[in-house]
């Protein structure tokens, strides 16, 4: 061994076999994927356009129905500006023989009797004479309003027609019922009626005071003594005249009244209303004349 040559003696190791990685293998893609997914996106779309054009179709023709239908109903909604319409006036029962009526513009309320005998409530035949007479009878009371008064009065009246003269003596062939209106009551022609005319006016001193005097009462008449009445704070009124010693020196004074009346002042609420009770009584609740009208002046009160 010693006499052997040092040689190096180098040991390769043998190489390794290589390893052979199988691939994956090969997935064919399946013929017209992406042309299938659009065809089932299409169908989606046309189902619903479908869908969506009868449903407004549907709609449509329920609409149109409605709307020519004769038995359909709209009901109308109120808005919320909308208000009730505030009352002129009103009447209220009050039992079998009263009513009350209230006025809202004029601002008073006073107790009217329902019905009233009339002296042309009705009309009798006189064979003897041939004619009819005026005869009494039972006639609802009305009122009649204006912007600034108001007239209570029968709804109706009887008036003679067909008059001839003959020796003084006047008869008639006609008796007409007549309807009560503004216009009869503002002609004085027309003397069958039995009413109140009440006038108003807002007044805010003496001088207006006196002016709704003059231009209810004459020219020359004034305001006169203010007596407290029995509702607090109004007064009732008499009106100075003059102090005429008659019926023709009052006239030509311009203030000539020989009848009662009746005029309230209210200086709170700057209003004055009278009316003309007349030389007599207009509202009879009998047929022998007893009346309603003093009660009726009593239950006057002005109101808010």
């Amino acid at each position: 061994m010693d006499n052997m040559d040092s040689k190096e003696v180098i040991l390769k190791a043998a190489p390794e076999p290589p390893i052979d990685i199988p691939e994956p293998p090969v997935v064919p893609e399946p013929k017209g994927k992406g042309i299938s997914g659009l065809a089932i996106f299409l169908s989606v779309l046309l189902v619903l356009v479908i869908a969506g054009a009868a449903y407004l179709f549907y709609q449509n023709l329920k609409l149109r129905e409605q709307i020519t239908s004769p038995t359909a109903k709209v009901t109308p909604v109120a808005l919320p500006s909308e208000k009730p319409a505030k009352k002129s006036s009103e009447l209220t029962s009050l039992d079998d023989a009263w009513n009350l009526y209230t006025n809202y513009n004029l601002k008073f309320s006073m107790k009217i009797p329902k019905n009233i005998y009339h002296s042309f409530g009705s009309c009798n035949w006189v064979e003897a004479e041939k004619s009819y007479r005026p005869a009494m009878g039972l006639v609802p009371v009305a009122t009649f309003e204006l912007e600034d008064r108001v007239f209570i009065s029968t709804t109706f009246f009887y008036q003679l027609g067909g008059e001839t003269v003959k020796d003084g003596t006047h008869y008639y062939s006609e008796c007409n019922k007549v309807d009560n209106s503004v216009a009869k009551l503002q002609d004085k022609n027309v003397f069958q009626q039995q009413d109140w005319e009440i006038i108003a006016a807002n007044v805010t001193n003496d001088t207006d005071l006196e002016k709704f005097i003059k231009d209810n009462y004459g020219t020359g008449c004034k305001v006169g003594e203010k007596k407290a009445s029995s509702q607090e704070g109004i007064f009732d009124v008499l009106i100075d005249t003059g102090g005429a010693a008659s019926l023709e020196e009052a006239e030509a004074h311009g203030c000539a009244i020989n009848y009662m009346y009746y005029l309230k002042y209210s200086p709170q609420r700057f209003e004055a209303i009278t009316w003309k009770f007349g030389q007599s009584y207009n509202f009879f609740k009998t047929a022998t004349y007893d009346a309603y009208d003093e009660e009726m002046v009593k239950s006057f009160k002005f109101v808010d």
